[in-house]
């Protein structure tokens, strides 16, 4: 049980929200937002 789940929320959750922030921020490109979207992991 951790103390500040709102510290941890990125670790579980991040990932999306980082692409959505990415493509609305102009950082990201329609098609690299397509590409990222569609792998499993990272690596």
């Amino acid at each position: 049980m951790s103390f500040f789940p709102e510290l941890y929320f990125n670790v579980d959750n991040g990932y999306l929200e980082g692409l959505v922030r990415g493509l609305k921020a102009g950082v990201l490109s329609q098609a690299d937002y397509l590409n990222l979207v569609q792998c499993e992991t990272l690596e």
